[in-house]
C-alpha cells in the first residue's frame, strides 16, 4: 500500500538546507485524499523550549514533541489531474503551506502510482520524457 505520515516541514527545511536544494517534489498527494484534516510539523518542544527550525543542534532527540499545524484534507481523487488549476483548492493550500514553510517550491506533485501521474509546476524535464508519458 501506499502510505503518508504527517509532513515534517522542518526536517525537510533542514535536508534541503543541507543539500543546497532549490526546490522539491511532493509525492502521493493522492494518498492523502479523504484521510480529513492534515497535520503538518511546523516546530519542535523539548524541556520547555520550543523550535521552529528543526533542532539538529541537540545531542538527543528522546523527548523532542513535535508542534503541528492543522491544515484542510480533501475528499476528491486527484489521480487524472495533470493541471494544477484544476486541483480542488484545499489540495493547492495544502501544497502553498508546505512550500512557505520548507522555504522552496514544489517543482513537481505526484497525484498517483502511475509514470505519468504528475503536475508539472515547473519545467523539469524535456520533451523526451513528456512523449515516453504520453
Amino acid at each position: 500500500p501506499r502510505r503518508a505520515g504527517h509532513f515534517d516541514a522542518g526536517a525537510v527545511r533542514y535536508g534541503r538546507e543541507l543539500a543546497g536544494a532549490e526546490g522539491g517534489i511532493m509525492t502521493k498527494a493522492d494518498v492523502l485524499a479523504g484521510l480529513g484534516d492534515l497535520e503538518v510539523v511546523v516546530g519542535y518542544r523539548i524541556g520547555g523550549e520550543t523550535y521552529d527550525r528543526y533542532p539538529a543542534h541537540l545531542a538527543s532527540l528522546d523527548d523532542l514533541e513535535t508542534v503541528t499545524e492543522t491544515l484542510q484534507g480533501w475528499d476528491e481523487d486527484i489521480s487524472s489531474v495533470r493541471d494544477e488549476a484544476l486541483l480542488p483548492e484545499a489540495t493547492r493550500a495544502y501544497v502553498k503551506r508546505r512550500e512557505e514553510r520548507v522555504g522552496a517550491p514544489g517543482v513537481m506533485l505526484s497525484v498517483g502510482p502511475e509514470r505519468d501521474a504528475i503536475v508539472e509546476r515547473a519545467p523539469v524535464f524535456g520533451e523526451a520524457w513528456q512523449e515516453a508519458c504520453s
